[in-house]
């Protein structure tokens, strides 16, 4: 749940508050209710191992069969007892008919783990019986000066919704997705020579970690003995391995990675040094300033499987699961863009859930950084659901822009600049776009302050 410094991960907490959101609003409704948007997170202070988490919801408005939930999270100190405001986070949720839930098969057994043909999101799998009628909910009657407070701001926040013009981002979905590399397209040119590059470096990282199934010929050969590669015969000539060896000496010695070489014939000497964490800490510094990154050198992909355990009480993914795994990969897209500090999330929105995704369903996560602040970023996530055949485009589900910050760097700021000068028009355009997604942000986190300054309980 926290990272290596004692953080409670932002995907931990969106967890916690999607459940305490389900809570009220199945509440509120009256029967089941799931989530199919966060409008906002945003995360005030960091909490760590020790704190105690406590969680105020509240159904702030309601519309037909769908509520606006809000969630304040007041962390206190477990020694000192001293409350502090630190997150909220507002979710829409859809009421879910129990007549809806049973599906109506007509005497049939539904075996399936299909979501449910109520929801309004697609799925994957295609259903021809007629579409239930919405369930409504209870209208929503503020009593108190802060329920009217949020009574007003989610009609103003749904308002504002409703009345933006929809901004495509299927053609940036699309452009990010061609980043990936391609296994059915010719190889190109030069491939055979990247390919003896490839076993150079192979070779050469086996010799460092001292395989004893290597030898050095006589007439100036590096050769792998076929048991200890798959039964698969690797050899490279000896002047293309010292070549790596020699380059990976000059990167290990400025990175702390140490060295290695080639011994006498038949045999290999190893020698490898760590360098002190102050010396790792500056050259992580020293690579940081001044880098100009494109998006393909942030892309970064990842997969799971969709599990019993990370499906919802109505069979599908579990909003907050989802929002995890969003996070995580966002994570790993900002060390590519700094290693040498830490990453801590503070604000996530856009998110929609668009498809729901069953029990079995394998999602793919792609997430790349959008736009470089003083000590902060913005990173795009994307997630697609594997299709079965006849299909074989992936169906996308969710995507959502995150606010990371870089927290336990040496110079405190992130020293990089994103590249956009040869994108296409509709990336370039999300991309522009950070600004004033950075200023709404930023205006949420205004309003929120002032709203419940000095509110510390539910």
């Amino acid at each position: 749940m926290t990272d290596e410094h004692g953080r409670l991960l932002a995907g931990e907490m969106l967890k916690m508050i999607d459940i305490a959101a389900g809570v009220v609003a199945r509440r509120h409704a009256g029967m089941q209710a799931v989530t199919i948007s966060l409008d906002r997170f945003i995360l005030l202070r960091e909490m760590r191992v020790g704190d105690i988490v406590h969680l105020d919801a509240a159904v702030n408005r309601a519309w037909g069969s769908s509520m606006e939930t809000g969630v304040k999270v007041v962390k206190e100190d477990g020694k000192t007892g001293v409350k502090s405001y630190s997150c909220h986070a507002y979710l829409t949720f859809v009421a879910i008919s129990s007549d809806s839930r049973s599906g109506e098969t007509n005497g049939k057994d539904r075996s399936s783990r299909s979501p449910p043909s109520s929801l309004r999101l697609s799925t994957s799998t295609a259903s021809t019986r007629p579409r239930p009628s919405k369930a409504l909910v209870p209208a929503l009657h503020p009593t108190t000066l802060l329920e009217r407070k949020r009574y007003l701001l989610a009609g103003r926040r749904r308002s504002l919704r409703t009345s933006a013009p929809r901004t495509s981002l299927s053609s940036f979905r699309d452009a990010i997705l061609a980043l990936g590399p391609s296994t059915t397209a010719p190889d190109p040119p030069g491939t055979e020579e990247r390919v003896r590059e490839m076993e150079a470096t192979l070779l050469a990282d086996a010799l460092r970690a001292g395989d004893e199934s290597l030898r050095v010929t006589e007439d100036g050969w590096v050769e792998a003995r076929e048991e200890g590669w798959g039964g698969e015969k690797v050899r490279c000539r000896e002047e293309d391995v010292r070549r790596v060896m020699e380059e990976r000496a000059r990167l290990g010695a400025r990175a702390g990675a140490g060295s290695y070489s080639l011994g006498r014939r038949g045999t290999v000497d190893v020698r490898y040094e760590e360098l002190g964490d102050e010396a790792q800490r500056n050259v992580g510094v020293r690579e940081a300033e001044n880098r100009t990154l494109t998006i393909a050198d942030t892309l970064t992909a990842a997969m799971h499987i969709v599990m019993p355990q990370h499906a919802n009480s109505v069979g599908v993914l579990f909003g907050g699961q989802l929002m995890a795994w969003m996070e995580e990969v966002a994570l790993l897209a900002a060390h590519a863009v700094r290693r040498d500090c830490e990453w801590a999330t503070a604000g996530m929105d856009g998110l929609e859930f668009r498809s729901a995704v069953a029990v079995g369903e394998v999602l793919t996560f792609r997430a790349v950084v959008l736009r470089v602040w003083r000590t902060s970023l913005e990173v795009y996530v994307t997630s697609h659901a594997d299709q079965t055949p006849p299909s074989s485009e992936p169906r996308f589900t969710n995507d959502c822009f995150l606010t990371l910050v870089a927290v336990d760097s040496v110079d405190g700021r992130v020293g990089a600049r994103m590249d956009v000068h040869e994108e296409s028009d509709d990336v370039r355009r999300v991309v522009e776009g950070g600004e004033a997604r950075r200023r709404e942000r930023l205006e949420a986190r205004e309003v929120l302050e002032r709203v419940y300054a000095g509110v510390h309980h539910g």
